[in-house]
Formats: C-alpha cells, sequence, structure tokens
C-alpha cells in the first residue's frame, strides 16, 4: 500500500515534470516492485518511455502557454494603444463638432438656451449673443444675477408665460414675440421658439429653444402696414371720388337722354328732331366714357360679374350693330356681318356685355378705317355638349398695328400712338375693357395685324345653347319703341317713385305715364316710407341719395315693417350710384332689382317687368305653414308638434344670423350647410314656402350666385317671419 502510494506521488512528481534524480528514483523502485510481480516489471520498461512521451507534451504545451501568453500580452498592449488612439480621435472630434456647433450659434443673430422650469427659469445653457439682444453678457444670466424677466417688458412678459403655460399643457413647441430692453436704453424685437423637454417618466426637465433679433423685420412689417394703409386710403379716396364723379355726372346726363327720348316720341319738324338725336348722340358717347370708367374700376376689384339670360344671338348682335352701320355708311365703308349656320339661334350669356364687346371691336374698326370695309363674323368653335364656344372676328383695312404696339394694346389707357387721342379721341379702356369681359365669359381676346394692311380682332367666348321654350321666348326680346311699349289695361302699374331731383322725378313720371301707368312721387327717404305703407303700389322705384332718409335706410324700414304682414312691395333702386359694391349694398337692404342712372328706357322697363315677374310667382308660392300635414307627420300628436314647434323657435334666430353672416362673407359652404339645416327642419314640420326657399338658397350659395344668394335670403327672412308668429301660437 505505502509503496503503491509511493509510486503513484513519484508519477505524479513525473507528470508533474519533475528532475532527473526523480525519474532514477521512480526506475529503481519499479525494478524492486518487479522482481515479487512479473507484470510490474514490464511497467517499469515501458514507463520511461511513456513518462517521456508525457514530458514532451507538457513541455509542448508550456511552450504553447508561453507564446499565447506573450501573444495576449502584444495584443493588450496593441488594443490599450488603438483604445487610446480611439478615444484621442473621439475626444478631438467631439471639440471640433461643439466648436462647430458654437460657431454656428454664434453667427445667429440671437441667443440658444436651456433652462430650467423653475420660477426664476435658471439658465442651464446660454449662448453669448444674448449680449447683442440685451446688452448683458450670458455668464450674468448663468449666475442667476439676471433673469430673462428682467430685460423683457413687463407687460409683454405676461404674455410669453400665458403662452408657454399653454404650450406645457398641450405638449407643443411655443412660437413668442415679445421686446427687450436693451442695456442702451433701445427697444429690441425678439421673436422666440421653443419646446419643453420630458424624461421618460413624463416630468418636464428643461426648456430649450431659440431668441432670434426681429427688430429690422418688425420695422419692415410696420412699414409694409404703413404702405398698406396708404394704399387702401388712396384706393378709398379714387373710389369716393369715381362715385362721386360718377353721381354727379349720371344725374344730369339722366335729366338729358331721358327728356331727350321723351321729346323724340313727340311730332317734331325735322331740323328739331335732328338736333335731338345730336344731342342723344353726344350724350351717349359721354355716357359711353363714364361706363368705361366705371367697369375697369369694377374689374379691378372683381366685382364686375355675368348677369346671364336667354337671348336671340343674331338679333342682338343686329341690335348692337344698328348705330354703328349708319356711322359706316357716313365713312363710305361697307359693313358686313356674317354668322355661321351651326352658331346657336338662342344662348344664355349677358347680352349687354356682348353688345358692349361688339360696339368697341366694331366701333375701333370703324374709328380707324379711312377705306375700303370693315367684316364681322361670328362662328362656332368646337366645345363640350353642354357649352359653345363662339369666335367673334372683326376685320377692318385700317392703318394697321405693329407687332410692339399689339403687346400693349390691350393694357388700361393705352392707343397704338399718342397721336391717336388726337386725331380719333377716345379713353384707351374699350380693348381693356372687352379682354376683362372675354376672361369673364370664359374665353380670350387676341389680334393679327400688320401696318398698312389692317387689322383683325379676335374674340371667343363661352355661351350656353338653349332650346324649347326658351329659345322662342330668347326670339322674341328685341327691343320695341317707347310708343309701342304701352301698357295694356290689366298690365298698368301704381308706382311710387322715391326721388328728389325735379328733373329726374319729371322724367320718369313722363316715362311711366308715357306708358300708361300711374305714378306717385316723394322727395325723400322718410316720406317713402310712409307713403308706401299708406298707399297699394305694385313697386317702389327708390333712389339711393335723398335728404333726411337715403333710399338704403327707408328700404331697410320698410321691409322691418312688413315683417309678419305676409306681403313683401318690391323696391328697385334706381340711383346715379354705379360703383363697385352699389349693387351689392341695395340688394343686402332688401331690394329686389337695380337701375343704374342715365335711365335707359327699355333696361329700366325690363328690370321692372324682372322684379314684378319674381314678385308674382311669390305670390302664387308654397302655404307658409301646412298643420294638418305637420300633425300627420307627428301620427296625430299635437303635443309632439308642439315640442318640434318651440325646438324650432329656440334654434331659427341662431341659424339665420349664421346665414346672414356667411352670406355677407360670401362664404359658401357655410351657406350651403346652415341653409340645408333650416331645410331639414322646415321640412319636417311642414312649412314648405321656407323649405323652398332655403333650397333655392343652398343651390345659389353652391355656385356663388350672390345677386340671387341676397334676394333669396331676404325672402327666407320674410318667410320665417311668418312662420315663426304661426308657430308660437301653435306652441301656445
Amino acid at each position: 500500500m505505502f509503496e503503491n502510494r509511493a509510486l503513484s506521488r513519484q508519477l505524479k512528481r513525473s507528470l508533474g515534470l519533475a528532475s532527473e534524480a526523480d525519474w532514477r528514483l521512480l526506475q529503481e523502485q519499479l525494478r524492486l516492485a518487479g522482481q515479487a510481480h512479473p507484470a510490474l516489471a514490464e511497467l517499469a520498461e515501458r514507463l520511461p518511455a511513456f513518462v517521456g512521451m508525457v514530458a514532451g507534451s507538457y513541455q509542448e504545451y508550456e511552450r504553447d502557454q508561453e507564446l499565447r501568453s506573450r501573444s495576449l500580452e502584444l495584443s493588450s498592449q496593441e488594443l490599450m494603444a488603438a483604445n487610446d488612439k480611439l478615444r484621442d480621435q473621439a475626444r478631438q472630434a467631439l471639440v471640433e463638432s461643439e466648436n462647430k456647433y458654437l460657431r454656428l450659434i454664434a453667427n445667429l443673430p440671437g441667443c440658444v438656451y436651456r433652462c430650467l422650469p423653475d420660477r426664476r427659469n435658471t439658465m442651464v445653457f446660454l449662448s453669448e449673443g444674448i449680449e447683442g439682444l440685451s446688452g448683458y453678457k450670458a455668464e450674468m444670466f448663468l449666475s442667476g444675477a439676471l433673469r430673462l424677466s428682467d430685460v423683457v417688458e413687463p407687460q409683454d412678459w405676461l404674455e410669453v408665460e400665458r403662452r408657454v403655460k399653454a404650450a406645457v399643457a398641450e405638449r407643443r413647441s411655443y412660437e413668442l414675440h415679445y421686446r427687450i430692453r436693451h442695456a442702451d436704453g433701445r427697444i429690441v424685437w425678439a421673436h422666440g421658439r421653443g419646446q419643453g423637454i420630458w424624461d421618460e417618466n413624463g416630468r418636464l426637465q428643461y426648456f430649450d429653444g431659440l431668441i432670434l433679433d426681429n427688430t429690422e423685420a418688425n420695422l419692415l412689417t410696420e412699414e409694409l402696414r404703413s404702405a398698406k394703409e396708404h394704399a387702401e386710403r388712396a384706393s378709398r379716396t379714387k373710389s369716393e371720388f369715381l362715385a362721386n364723379m360718377s353721381h354727379e355726372i349720371r344725374t344730369p346726363m339722366n335729366g338729358i337722354i331721358g327728356m331727350t327720348e321723351l321729346a323724340l316720341a313727340t311730332e317734331l319738324t325735322a331740323a328739331q328732331r335732328e338736333y335731338l338725336e345730336l344731342v342723344k348722340t353726344s350724350a351717349d358717347s359721354l355716357l359711353v366714357v363714364v361706363n368705361d370708367i366705371l367697369d375697369v374700376s369694377k374689374m379691378e376689384a372683381g366685382k364686375l360679374v355675368m348677369n346671364e339670360v336667354p337671348f336671340s344671338l343674331r338679333r342682338e348682335l343686329d341690335k348692337g350693330l344698328q348705330p354703328l352701320a349708319m356711322r359706316a355708311r357716313e365713312k363710305g365703308l361697307t359693313l358686313t356681318v356674317q354668322a355661321d349656320d351651326d352658331v346657336p339661334e338662342a344662348v344664355l350669356a349677358d347680352p349687354v356685355r356682348l353688345r358692349q364687346i361688339v360696339l368697341n371691336l366694331v366701333g375701333n374698326a370703324i374709328k380707324f378705317t379711312e377705306r375700303g370695309e370693315v367684316w364681322v363674323r361670328v362662328q362656332r368653335v368646337p366645345d363640350d355638349e353642354a357649352h359653345c364656344t363662339l369666335r367673334l372676328s372683326v376685320r377692318d383695312t385700317g392703318l394697321g398695328i405693329s407687332l410692339p404696339q399689339q403687346q400693349q394694346i390691350f393694357d388700361a389707357f393705352m392707343q397704338a400712338d399718342a397721336s391717336t387721342t388726337r386725331r380719333f379721341g377716345g379713353t384707351g379702356l374699350g380693348l381693356t375693357i372687352c379682354a376683362g369681359l372675354a376672361r369673364l365669359m370664359g374665353g380670350r381676346i387676341w389680334v393679327d395685324s400688320m401696318p398698312g394692311q389692317g387689322s383683325t380682332f379676335y374674340v371667343e367666348f363661352r355661351v350656353t345653347p338653349i332650346q324649347g321654350a326658351a329659345q322662342a321666348q330668347a326670339q322674341q326680346a328685341i327691343a320695341r319703341p317707347l310708343a309701342a311699349r304701352a301698357a295694356t289695361a290689366d298690365a298698368r302699374w301704381r308706382v311710387l317713385l322715391a326721388e328728389d331731383n325735379a328733373v329726374n322725378q319729371k322724367l320718369a313720371v313722363g316715362l311711366l305715364q308715357h306708358l300708361g301707368h300711374e305714378v306717385d312721387v316723394v322727395s325723400d327717404g322718410q316720406q317713402a316710407v310712409t307713403q308706401s305703407l299708406s298707399g297699394s303700389y305694385d313697386l317702389v322705384l327708390m333712389d339711393m341719395q335723398m335728404p333726411h332718409m337715403s333710399g338704403i335706410d327707408a328700404t331697410r324700414a320698410i321691409r322691418h315693417r312688413e315683417k309678419g304682414q305676409g306681403r313683401r312691395m318690391p323696391i328697385v333702386a334706381m340711383t346715379a350710384n354705379a360703383m363697385t359694391g352699389d349693387r351689392e349694398r341695395c340688394l343686402q337692404a332688401g331690394m329686389d332689382g337695380y337701375i343704374s342712372k342715365p335711365i335707359l328706357v327699355d333696361q329700366m322697363l325690363a328690370e321692372i317687368e324682372r322684379v314684378l315677374a319674381a314678385a308674382a310667382r311669390e305670390s302664387q308660392s308654397l302655404p307658409d305653414w301646412d298643420r294638418a300635414e305637420a300633425l300627420e307627420r307627428c301620427g296625430g300628436d299635437a303635443e309632439l308638434l308642439k315640442e318640434l314647434a318651440k325646438l324650432f323657435l329656440a334654434d331659427c334666430p341662431h341659424r339665420m344670423a349664421e346665414l346672414e353672416k356667411a352670406l355677407l362673407a360670401h362664404d359658401s359652404r357655410q351657406l350651403v350647410a346652415v341653409a340645408h339645416h333650416i331645410s331639414g327642419s322646415t321640412g319636417s314640420l311642414s312649412a314648405k314656402a321656407a323649405h323652398q326657399a332655403s333650397r333655392e338658397l343652398a343651390e345659389a350659395s353652391k355656385t356663388e350666385q350672390w345677386d340671387r344668394a341676397v334676394l333669396l335670403f331676404d325672402s327666407l327672412r320674410q318667410r320665417m317671419g311668418v312662420l315663426e308668429q304661426q308657430l308660437r301660437q301653435a306652441a301656445s
């Protein structure tokens, strides 16, 4: 046992790479042991080789370990060196990045900050740009010697705090405008942007922001605002001047043209008729000049609108060319007019504006052509099925126009050259108006010309062809002479004329009485209000400018008194005010029509007939409230009907106020929405008249027919007034 243990230890020592003496000792022990055990003797013979092999393995292992250790040592040193290098590079990059951003911040016209969300807004970081804004170094704010609130105007700081609190509550960025009082006493306008920074737990940690010097921009804004106010004052002054001049010119012209027409309708000698016709021609020419100036003003304001009605295109063309044909004959020119076969007979468009284009283009062609001919052609241009594009071409053999002149000829107040005005007269507005009208009619205008070879002007515009009864009606729409317009026994009107000008009174009375109508006259708005309620009139012709009470105020007073009566007296404005917005103001006040002075008989009668026809249709309209039908809708439950009536009465004033506000703002989307709401509620109550009026108002609002929308709103307001009275009785 002991020997075995000794052998074991020796083997272990041998395996542990012991000394040579240990090997010999081991061998001797094995030899002695082999005498007693032959197997051990064999083992003793093999053991040296085995031990040598093991020892060699251990030696090789130690060499490998040493090599690995040295390799690891070298790798560690390399890694440490590389790490040190990377650390140095990172430190350098960080410094360069910080320097770059600091340079960027330093170049800002302001400063960057980070502050704590405490009562003092303690600064954590503040760039040096604060010194340019406030005159104080950043260190003063970072040390707490100064707070930002100390340099901001006190009244502005209250707004700053309010806006920041609101932004924090909604977790959004904030934008600020405030004044900083510089250390030198001057005021610096600041524009600030910032936002809160929250941690992962939702706690507000910082405010990060930017403050910029906005002084120059603010000064520029103030200059722009001042310039805008100056321009608006100048525009108002111009508009007031034009309105005043328009009124002052149109008022005497109304007397001249109207009285001339009345005189021409009487028995005259040939010489008297010639003189009066010259007077009328001169007055008509002056009226063209006034109208041109007003039309350009309306176009500039974007207030010139098209009044589309059915009419006979060929007859309207002939009507517009009749006075020009006489001028052409006087100059010895041939005037040829041609309308292609595919041009529709009856169309929906604005005949007045179409005639205006024809008069301007053909009139210019005759004016600038000394010999030869003027050729007018209307042809159809391929278009979609619903619409039709027509091309009006006017060709002459006149002076011609150079290419540089063609590029500016459609500009306002421009003519071919300075001598044109001296030689031929004119304002230089005709072609400008034609170009604007062409655009409003969905088309364009251009010219093809060479000096000495004449010119051809082209105008394209869109119309809507009409068929059937509308076509027949349009074909009959031709001007009748004054003598042929006498009223029949069943079509005589009783008219209240509110007019303070004696000449205009006499003119209007003369025209209407000549046609067989009855006229009462008052001289101011207050008398018009009183008289309109005391007599039974078919309509009121209301001047806008009268003493004591204007026509606008008189109309509003009449409409106010009519509320709840179930009757609406037609009122037509008859005024020399023809500026942009005058028509709209009349309609918004409750008038049903508009006639501008000087009064042209055809236009006056056409407008009166239109208004009276509309009034007649309204008088035959649906009932204000069908109680039986409404009760049936409620299943015969009278109490339910009362509750519905109460709900409607509570909601009605609010909805009508919304309608009026949207109408004044020309907000078509809101108009349609509120009108649909009223249409639904009135339909449920079987309030058929108000239901129909609200539906028509919604449709007119969709297409932005503002004149019609104003009239429909006023009609709806009247209907709702009557309906309210009926429902209050039912709900009581």
